[in-house]
C-alpha cells in the first residue's frame, strides 16, 4: 500500500536452497550468502595487496616518505570529497599531476585495506563473528574493503585528459643558461661558496649536503664521499664516491682541492639548513640571470651534473650510482644528453649497491667506507 513501510522479522527473511557435495539440500539465509560474499572480497583484497607489492618491486618503486605521505593524505581528502576521485584526478593538463593524485589514491587505497585486514582479522580470531554486534561491525569493513577495491580497480594506466600542456621541465630550460653558470652562482654565494661548489660539482641533493660531505685528495684525485638520502631497503645508494683526476681544468674541482688540502687533506662540507640553502641559490639565481624563465636551485646543479654525464657517454650503470641511485632506469629523469657542458663529470664512480639494470649483468656491491 502506498506510503506503508513493511519491515519483514528475520523469520520472514527469504532462503535459498543448495545442494551439497553428497547430495543434500542445504538452506542458505542472506546472512550467510553476505558472509561468505565478505571472505571472498577479503581473499580478493588479500590478491590484490600482493599484486600490488610484486608490481612495485618490479617497477622498482620505493616506499613514499614521511612528507610525502602527508601530500598523499592531503591529495586523497580532496580528491574524495568530489564525490568521484578518478575524474578529479583527472582535472588537470599536466600528466604529472595526474600520475601524482593516482599515486595517492592507490597509497590510501593499500594503507586502508591494510588496516581493515588486520582489524577484521583481529574480530575473527576473537570469535567476534558469533556476536551480532560485532559481526554487523565486521560487515561494515567487509564493505568498505569493497568499495576500497573498487575504487583501486578503476584506476586508469593512462591519463584520460582531455588536453595536455607540453611539460616544460627545469633540465630543458637550463640551456639557456650561459656556459659557465654555475660558477657565476659559486662567486655570488660567498657565504656557501664550498656548499654551492660542491653542489654543483657532484649534483647531490639538498639532504646530502645537511648529512655532510667528504672532500679528500687520494692518489692524484680529488674524492667527494656522499653520504646518500632517499635510501630504502633495495633503493637508493647508501654511500657513493666520486672521483676526479687531480690537476683539472675546472675550476670547481680546482677551489675544492685547495680546500680539502688547506685542511690537512680532507674536509667536510655541509649546511645546517637546506631551506636556507637553497633560498641562497634561488636569490642569487634571480640576480644573476633576470631573463631565466625558471627559479634555479640545489636540483639545477643535479639535472646540469646529469647532462654532463650522459654528454661524456658514461656508461648507464655508472650514472645511475653517480645520481645516487640504485636501478639503471631511473637516471631518465634527470638531464640530457645534448645539453652536457662538459669538464664535470668524475672519472671513477664507486656506490654502496650494484645497480639494477635491464640489459647487463649486475655489478658486486662494494664494501662500505668510513666516514669522518
Amino acid at each position: 500500500m502506498p506510503g506503508v513501510c513493511v519491515v519483514r522479522s528475520a523469520a520472514l527473511l527469504p532462503s535459498f536452497s543448495n545442494k551439497n557435495s553428497s547430495g543434500k539440500t542445504t538452506v542458505t539465509t542472506p546472512e550467510q550468502t553476505e558472509e561468505q560474499a565478505g571472505f571472498e572480497a577479503i581473499k580478493a583484497a588479500r590478491q590484490w595487496l600482493n599484486e600490488q607489492a610484486q608490481k612495485r618491486e618490479v617497477d622498482q618503486i620505493r616506499t613514499p616518505s614521511a612528507t610525502t605521505v602527508q601530500g598523499y593524505i592531503k591529495d586523497v581528502r580532496r580528491l574524495v570529497k568530489t564525490g568521484d576521485a578518478w575524474k578529479a584526478a583527472a582535472d588537470t593538463t599536466k600528466k604529472s599531476t595526474f600520475f601524482k593524485r593516482r599515486a595517492a589514491i592507490l597509497f590510501f587505497c593499500r594503507d586502508q585495506v591494510n588496516v581493515i585486514l588486520k582489524v577484521q582479522d583481529q574480530l575473527q580470531r576473537a570469535n567476534g563473528l558469533m556476536d551480532p554486534a560485532k559481526k554487523q561491525q565486521w560487515l561494515r569493513h567487509v564493505r568498505t574493503l569493497k568499495s576500497l577495491l573498487k575504487l583501486a580497480q578503476k584506476a586508469p594506466a593512462e591519463p584520460p585528459l582531455a588536453r595536455v600542456e607540453r611539460r616544460q621541465t627545469k633540465r630543458v630550460d637550463l640551456q639557456k643558461l650561459p656556459e659557465d653558470w654555475r660558477e657565476q652562482l659559486v662567486d655570488r654565494l660567498p657565504k656557501y661558496r664550498f656548499q654551492t661548489a660542491v653542489t654543483a660539482l657532484s649534483g647531490c641533493r639538498p639532504a646530502e649536503l645537511v648529512a655532510g660531505i667528504e672532500i679528500s685528495i687520494e692518489d692524484g684525485h680529488l674524492v667527494a664521499l656522499i653520504k646518500g638520502a632517499k635510501v630504502g631497503t633495495t633503493s637508493g645508494q647508501e654511500w657513493r664516491a666520486l672521483h676526479w683526476k687531480m690537476p683539472s681544468k675546472n675550476p670547481l674541482a680546482v677551489m675544492l682541492e685547495n680546500f680539502a688540502r688547506e685542511s690537512g687533506g680532507r674536509v667536510v662540507i655541509q649546511t645546517p639548513n637546506a631551506r636556507a640553502f637553497s633560498g641562497a641559490v634561488r636569490e642569487a639565481g634571480k640576480r644573476a640571470f633576470p631573463y631565466f624563465p625558471r627559479t634555479i636551485t640545489p636540483y639545477s646543479f643535479r639535472h646540469q651534473f646529469a647532462s654532463d654525464l650522459k654528454a661524456a657517454e658514461l656508461p648507464g650503470h655508472e650514472i645511475s650510482k653517480a645520481l645516487g641511485h640504485s636501478a639503471d632506469k631511473t637516471k631518465g629523469s634527470y638531464g640530457i644528453f645534448d645539453f652536457g657542458r662538459g669538464g664535470m663529470e668524475p672519472n671513477k664512480v664507486e656506490a654502496a649497491r650494484a645497480v639494477k639494470q635491464k640489459h647487463q649483468a649486475a655489478e658486486q656491491e662494494m664494501p662500505k667506507p668510513s666516514f669522518t
